[in-house]
């Protein structure tokens, strides 16, 4: 999905959807993984700028009593941390053995990661250094939830899916949407074993409900294609209502610091990168078994681009 100066939006699709799938077009269906992650960021924006919370909140206050979230020397991770992927938890759970693959099976429930998170030991302080974190931004994301009281998936859409009109987006894909969902194909083009596939490779697997906020989301080219102009309208002061006003504020940098000797910008959920002529770049990508995903927009040249494959 491409999105130009002076140009209407368009869509270009290549390849096959997987047997008994509707063609490729701009309402094919893809799991977008962690693209989900910017939209997590854009919704704690939303109940920042409406005074529901603030960026310096612990974590803690907005999650069910009795939880207990680590803390380091005196430092306690607060909402902001969470959202800068600054927190000090690990990108996976901690009770799992390493090289796990983040997205094991669906039983892995809140409730057991709250109870891993009760007796991990911090390895740096809160707000410190950068390290992408899965598990953070679940986490955040059942923060927002509790503290709206309203599943995640109904915040979500009441504060940014309806609102930007992404009728093909959702967690759990609609009997339309399922209607146009493109299979999950491995990297030399075999898709999954639904529908008549062979199912020697890339087995089905979704993503346990824990890990909802930070890969959850269903979407489309058209569908995202709305959001980054949406948030290209909020950059330009162009869109000035509830939504504009917080995805202006996630787009801001919140987090600066060093990864691998470079220099990193951070907002709420997007990577931000300044090319060497001064122009900046807002992006976000995502991956799982079956989908790669991406995608960027650049403000000032109200260019924006979206990859689903």
């Amino acid at each position: 999905g491409l999105l130009e100066p002076n140009r209407e939006p368009r869509v270009v699709a290549y390849g096959s959807p997987g047997p008994g799938k509707a063609p490729l077009d701009g309402n094919s269906v893809f799991r977008i993984a962690s693209i989900t992650k910017a939209f997590t960021g854009t919704l704690l924006a939303s109940m920042v700028v409406d005074g529901t919370l603030t960026l310096d909140d612990p974590v803690q206050r907005w999650l069910p009593s009795g939880v207990t979230i680590p803390k380091r020397n005196g430092r306690v991770i607060t909402l902001r941390d969470l959202a800068t992927h600054t927190s000090g938890l690990p990108r996976s759970p901690p009770d799992l053995p390493p090289g796990t693959n983040d997205l094991v099976g669906p039983d892995y429930s809140a409730e057991r990661l709250y109870a891993a998170l009760s007796t991990y030991t911090l390895p740096r302080d809160p707000g410190g250094r950068w390290a992408y974190s899965n598990i953070g931004v679940s986490l955040l994301g059942h923060a927002l939830a509790h503290a709206a009281g309203k599943p995640y998936g109904q915040l979500v859409a009441e504060r940014i899916l309806v609102p930007l009109g992404m009728q093909q987006s959702a967690l759990t894909p609609t009997a339309e949407m399922e209607e146009h969902l493109a299979l999950g194909h491995d990297a030399p083009g075999n898709c999954r074993p639904e529908s008549g596939c062979r199912a020697d490779v890339v087995p089905p697997e979704g993503n346990p409900p824990v890990y909802v906020p930070a890969g959850g989301l269903f979407s489309t080219a058209n569908d995202l294609l709305r959001f980054l102009t949406a948030n290209i309208d909020a950059a330009a002061q162009r869109r000035t209502d509830g939504i504009g006003r917080a995805m202006a504020f996630a787009q801001r940098p919140h987090y600066a610091g060093k990864l691998n000797g470079s220099r990193i910008l951070w907002g709420l959920n997007w990577w931000i990168r300044v090319t060497p002529a001064g122009d900046t770049i807002i992006h976000h990508g995502g991956g799982m078994p079956g989908y790669g995903t991406f995608i960027a927009f650049a403000p000032a040249q109200r260019k924006d681009v979206v990859v689903l494959s």
